[in-house]
């Protein structure tokens, strides 16, 4: 099996990271503070991540960690970010699965990179 296969759990973190870095303008302040993914579990790097820039950014969520699963709580933390930052919430699946979630977050994501292009009709 080659080195450069990659985990779901970890697709999904590099996503989470992708969109942590267009959060921030000091990159070199982000990567040295490596707290948020010191979790040895990649899901809950992903949650911890996400609930930092939550938490920077100021933004009110809902605390339901006794309730819900850990890929609920990434679920509604990305929900929340998108809702707050970009005014909607475009995607939601019913069941939160791992591959649902790289979808969601690609999506943010992308939705959140300046676009360089300039549509003429």
């Amino acid at each position: 099996m080659s080195s450069i296969v990659k985990s779901k759990p970890e697709l999904l973190l590099l996503e989470v990271q992708k969109l942590r870095d267009l959060c921030y303008r000091d990159q070199e302040k982000i990567h040295d503070k490596k707290e948020d993914m010191s979790e040895n579990n990649i899901l809950l790097s992903c949650n911890t991540c996400l609930v930092n820039i939550l938490e920077d950014l100021e933004i009110e969520k809902n605390d339901d960690k006794g309730k819900k699963n850990i890929l609920d709580q990434i679920q509604t933390n990305l929900l929340t970010f998108e809702s707050n930052v970009l005014g909607t919430r475009s995607m939601a699946s019913q069941n939160s699965t791992i591959e649902s979630l790289i979808d969601q977050c690609t999506h943010v994501r992308t939705r959140m990179e300046a676009t360089s292009y300039c549509s003429v009709l």
